[in-house]
Order: structure tokens, then C-alpha cells, then sequence
């Protein structure tokens, strides 16, 4: 898995690159009303996306793995819900 990057524009808007150095576009955040804080906390997010998409997949397994041997502390159902919800969302 490649890295996204991501970088301000003279426009106020962000682009998210596929890698960052090849500057593949994938993304563009627009200036809106919201304040520059904002729309840079939503490039940061989508340009970490495929790395939080693989940890949430890798902390399934972990959870599922604690759930199948009996482990952890009793709440893994419900974080593995949580977290099969969000890789849901991100993939279909």
C-alpha cells in the first residue's frame, strides 16, 4: 500500500495524492465556509484513510482471534462490530 499525501493549493483547497511524490490525484477538498483548521483535519483524514482501513482490519483480527480463544476482557464483540461497520463503510 502506497502512502497518500496531501497539499494545500493557492485556492485554500487541498489536493490527496497517490503517492506523494507522483502526485496521482486522488482527492480534492474544497475551501468552503468552514475554517482552514477544518478543511485540514478532512485532508489529513482521507489521506490516512488506506492506512487506517488496513489497522482496522488487522485490529479485526486480533479481535477475532480473542474472541475465538476466549481472551480479552469481554467487550469484543462490540468493538468488532464497530469496526466491521466502518470497514463496511469504507469498502462496499
Amino acid at each position: 500500500m502506497k502512502n497518500w499525501g496531501f497539499t494545500k493549493r493557492e485556492k485554500g483547497d487541498y489536493i490527496i495524492m497517490e503517492p506523494p511524490e507522483i502526485g496521482i490525484h486522488v482527492a480534492l477538498v474544497h475551501k468552503t465556509s468552514r475554517s482552514d483548521e477544518e478543511i485540514k483535519a478532512n485532508a489529513k483524514l482521507i489521506a490516512a484513510a488506506p492506512e487506517l482501513l488496513a489497522a482496522c482490519k488487522l485490529a479485526l483480527t486480533y479481535i477475532d482471534y480473542n474472541i475465538q480463544f476466549g481472551c480479552g476482557g469481554g467487550n469484543e464483540g462490540k468493538y468488532a462490530s464497530q469496526i466491521k461497520s466502518a470497514i463496511k463503510k469504507a469498502t462496499k
